[in-house]
């Protein structure tokens, strides 16, 4: 029962640590801050919703097929136990996970789970598949977490060098009344629209995982 509780909760963070990253990339790419990307107006939530739902499925298909023909199928054909099941469905959640996650990472998460491990990577690494998922599970969601912000860092520096320029030039000519976001949201708009800004934020977010 232990190792099912933990299977669908495994199951559940890595589809919404997904998600999560989708939806910080994202909201980043549609807002850019608050200050470097201030539309006013966030969008349709229920459009972005849909698309990182969309994005995570896209990115979690490879796992959901290996789990369904690996130990879905046999067990449905009672030609695996429960037990079997929930193994085989454990050990392609934590192939999926451990390929995006620091081997440091890893270590750290042991270190505070008091769980040995070797000291070298190679070691790490062939032993990493024996970890329990309380130990993968968060540090593939650091891992996440990190994606995430570096990709809304990348989408917000663009912006906020806009919001300078407009700035610098509005002080230049004593047009200080003027909101500088009134000058230079079509400015932030033009640019992500002319480099075709969601293919290549959705494009890197699914390359980045696989």
């Amino acid at each position: 029962m232990k190792k099912l509780l933990a299977l669908v909760l495994a199951l559940t963070m890595a589809f919404a640590l997904v998600a999560c990253g989708n939806n910080n990339s994202g909201n980043a790419g549609n807002n850019g801050g608050t200050n470097a990307g201030d539309t006013n107006d966030g969008g349709d939530t229920g459009n972005a919703g849909g698309e990182e739902m969309r994005i995570t499925l896209i990115t979690m298909d490879p796992v959901i097929g290996k789990i369904q023909t690996e130990a879905w199928e046999p067990y449905r054909e009672q030609e695996i136990g429960g037990e079997e099941f929930i193994d085989r469905s454990a050990d392609a959640l934590k192939e999926y996970m451990l390929r995006d996650t620091k081997l440091n990472t890893l270590r750290m998460y042991c270190d505070l789970a008091h769980i040995e491990v070797p000291e070298d990577d190679a070691g790490l690494r062939e032993q990493a598949m024996d970890l329990s998922l309380r130990v993968i599970v968060p540090a593939f969601m650091t891992q996440e977490l990190q994606a995430a912000f570096y990709t809304g860092l990348l989408l917000y520096i663009p912006f906020l060098l806009i919001d300078i320029v407009v700035s610098s030039t509005l002080m230049s000519m004593g047009m200080i009344m003027l909101p500088p976001a009134m000058i230079s949201t079509p400015f932030k708009l033009l640019l992500f629209v002319s480099i075709n800004g969601w293919d290549l934020l959705f494009s890197s977010l699914v390359q980045g995982v696989n």
